[in-house]
């Protein structure tokens, strides 16, 4: 079993993740590391691709930690991370302990991403979950109609294809997507059109004009 040393900015956040966390739930989990430290493991793939812990990591970025301690196996032993520092029915104990519970609460499957997974044939849903229970995670995704309708009620242009994307971010930078968003849709060619697609176009104009300023 090799161990080596390094940095959380060559992880890479898998982008088919299906498990969605909310801003409260990864701020929890940063404060948790803030008071207490970190204490839960991720996951990796070979190519350092996180498969288990991307809100962990999140909230890791977030709190300032910058290293990384990767242990290699091949999935044949257990890999424990012992705090040397925390001793039985402590506080400190305790309050890793409740804040690992609780912060789990606080993420719910992505409809859309696990439908993918599952039409892709890259899990068994019925191994996860009872017809039942997969009925109504999956019954929150829209409809191919109401996908039709949303597409065709952007104006002007061709319409395919479209693509829809989810990103985690912190309460803080939610603010600062929906200033810069807000700004943008005041300026833009699609200013005051009012069609729905208003946060794509205002997006899609900011990243145009960090492009053009920054030369890439």
């Amino acid at each position: 079993m090799a161990e080596k040393t390094s940095t959380i900015s060559n992880l890479k956040y898998d982008p088919r993740n299906a498990r969605r966390h909310t801003p409260r739930g990864v701020g929890q989990i940063e404060r948790s590391i803030q008071r207490d430290g970190f204490g839960r493991s991720a996951l990796l793939a070979s190519d350092d691709t996180i498969i288990a812990g991307n809100a962990t990591i999140e909230a890791a970025t977030t709190a300032g930690l910058e290293k990384v301690r990767i242990i290699e196996t091949d999935g044949s032993e257990i890999i424990a991370v012992k705090r040397t520092d925390i001793v039985a029915g402590s506080p400190e104990f305790t309050a890793l302990a409740i804040a690992d519970n609780r912060t789990a609460e606080h993420s719910d499957f992505d409809p859309e991403i696990l439908q993918a997974l599952i039409d892709d044939d890259l899990i068994e849903p019925d191994e996860l979950w009872f017809p039942e229970e997969l009925e109504r995670l999956l019954e929150d995704r829209p409809s191919e109609e109401q996908w039709e309708a949303a597409i065709a009620s952007v104006p002007g242009g061709d319409k395919s294809p479209y693509q829809r994307m989810a990103f985690m971010v912190t309460d803080e930078q939610a603010e600062q997507i929906k200033q810069a968003l807000a700004s943008a849709k005041g300026i833009g060619d699609f200013a005051n059109t009012g069609n729905e697609n208003s946060n794509g176009n205002a997006l899609s104009f900011v990243c145009e004009m960090f492009i053009t300023e920054h030369g890439r």
